[in-house]
């Protein structure tokens, strides 16, 4: 999609406001907590640009909720092309499409996953953006280094794919961490009920039993 086609359409979508609408569930609170918010627009940007991107983690259920959460935030637009949360090692021919995609894929199968790079049919300049959910640095790549070329990632990004307009991401920005607050209050929240919880337990378990 051109930029100068989105953009003008984005600033006009009036958005609901976050009180309107429930966004704390589990998915956009573990969209939080792995990822920070410059990591979180980036992505959305590659997902507005209609980037093949591929995130890659080793636990099942956090990948889903990843995946989930990314396109909630998409709202109210849709991805239109291929969905796979969690792709089996038989889907992996998928990643060859010539089409823009949102796959999921576990850990254990990255050796596959950089034999289809290095020997499927994939173009040479045709990248697939992958997201390491589970690790600390270097979250967001280039399927291209998996074929032992050096591209970097900040390069191609201000190469492919326009920044968003001023206004737009800091608007984006101030509700991410609108929510960022929010979850973190909720979690605080549970985690003194819990405690409440265990004292009331370990208290009346002390206490003498009647005769």
């Amino acid at each position: 999609i051109s930029s100068d086609y989105l953009f003008p359409i984005l600033e006009e979508i009036n958005c609901p406001k976050i009180d309107d609408i429930s966004v704390i569930n589990a998915n956009t609170c573990t969209l939080l907590k792995v990822f920070s918010i410059d990591h979180i627009i980036t992505i959305y940007k590659l997902l507005l640009h209609e980037k093949k991107i591929l995130f890659i983690d080793k636990y099942y259920e956090r990948l889903c909720k990843v995946t989930e959460g990314f396109m909630s935030l998409l709202y109210p637009m849709q991805w239109v092309h291929t969905y796979i949360p969690i792709m089996s090692d038989q889907m992996l021919k998928y990643l060859e499409t010539f089409l823009p995609f949102i796959n999921g894929i576990n850990k254990s199968l990255m050796k596959l996953v950089e034999d289809v790079f290095r020997n499927g049919e994939i173009q040479e300049d045709d990248e697939v953006i992958l997201i390491y959910v589970s690790d600390e640095k270097d979250k967001i790549r280039l399927s291209s280094t998996l074929r032992g070329k050096k591209k970097k990632l900040d390069k191609y990004i201000s190469d492919n794919v326009p920044s968003l307009p001023s206004a737009l991401e800091k608007d984006l920005r101030n509700k991410l961490k609108k929510l960022k607050n929010e979850a973190e209050a909720i979690k605080k929240q549970k985690n003194q009920a819990e405690s409440q919880d265990r004292d009331r337990k370990s208290g009346s378990a002390g206490m003498p039993r009647p005769i």
